[in-house]
């Protein structure tokens, strides 16, 4: 570029990093639509796609969003990490509250307040620890895990 041509290279160059550094620009916006773009390419080839797609995945992909925070992107990445690991965790044990209360020392007979609950194991309880994790989330922390206070 020529001498003259300075003035606009420097007011491009300032264009280019303000759209890298406002969340609202179109930069961000291709990233986000990458983003879904491979989510669906990976879903597609794990689930079937059907029209009643949502009320096998409809309720987790909302304990995810509320639980990352509403409107984060990376809280939604961190809370479908979280919430993976806690299920495939739970999956995997075979212990149960009772079995850690006995080794407590306390006595748990049949006749105990709350028997039917204690005697389940975690791997039964494992389907509804998202939702008890959401309920838990909404009540310490109603933003999310990344998400920001508005107003």
């Amino acid at each position: 570029m020529a001498r003259q041509d300075a003035p606009l290279r420097e007011i491009l160059l300032q264009k280019s990093a303000e759209a890298i550094a406002q969340p609202n620009s179109a930069v961000w916006r291709d990233v986000v639509d990458a983003t879904v773009l491979m989510a669906g390419v990976i879903g597609g080839n794990a689930f079937v796609t059907e029209p009643g797609m949502a009320a096998t995945v409809g309720s987790v992909i909302f304990v995810v969003v509320v639980v990352g925070g509403l409107g984060s992107l990376a809280g939604a990445f961190l809370a479908s990490l979280l919430i993976g690991i806690l299920q495939t965790f739970a999956v995997a044990m075979d212990g149960s509250v009772m079995s850690a209360v006995k080794m407590l020392g306390m006595m748990v007979t049949p006749e105990t307040f709350g028997y039917a609950v204690l005697k389940l194991k975690i791997s039964q309880v494992a389907p509804i620890l998202p939702y008890l994790l959401l309920v838990l989330m909404l009540i310490f922390r109603p933003k999310g895990l990344l998400g920001t206070r508005e107003g």
